[in-house]
C-alpha cells in the first residue's frame, strides 16, 4: 500500500527520503525555490504517518533572520494559538523534535478518539 503524504511529491527536495523521527512521525525536506535570498538552510515539513492532512512545519534559519545572531527553528503548529514557535541552543532541533512528537501524537490521538 501507497504511503499517503500531506503534500504532492513535487513540493519535496528532490532526492530526498522520509525519515521516521519517533513511531509514526516523519519529515521530509521541502523543495524551497522561493528562498531567494537565502535565509534558510532547510524548510522540513512533519506529519503522522496515520493522519498525515496533520502537517508541522519547521525551517532552520542562517543567523540575521528577523534579526536574531544565531542559528534557529522555527515552528508554525506547535503551539495551540498557531503562531510561530522558536527553539535556540545547540539541543534547539532535538527539543524542537519531542515538542512536534507530542503534538502529532495528541492530535492523532484525538482524530481516533
Amino acid at each position: 500500500m501507497k504511503m499517503k503524504l500531506p503534500l504532492p511529491e513535487k513540493e519535496f527536495m528532490p532526492c530526498t527520503m522520509e525519515r521516521e523521527v519517533a513511531k509514526d512521525i516523519v519529515f521530509r525536506p521541502l523543495n524551497d525555490d522561493r528562498n531567494t535570498p537565502k535565509i534558510a538552510v532547510t524548510h522540513r515539513i512533519y506529519w503522522h504517518k496515520k493522519n498525515p492532512k496533520l502537517k508541522i512545519s519547521a525551517i532552520l534559519f542562517y543567523p540575521g533572520y528577523a534579526s536574531i545572531q544565531e542559528y534557529f527553528w522555527e515552528t508554525l503548529g506547535t503551539r495551540k494559538d498557531d503562531e510561530i514557535e522558536r527553539f535556540f541552543g545547540k539541543d534547539a532541533e532535538r527539543k524542537m523534535e519531542r515538542k512536534i512528537i507530542r503534538v502529532l501524537r495528541r492530535e492523532f490521538k484525538k482524530k481516533e478518539g
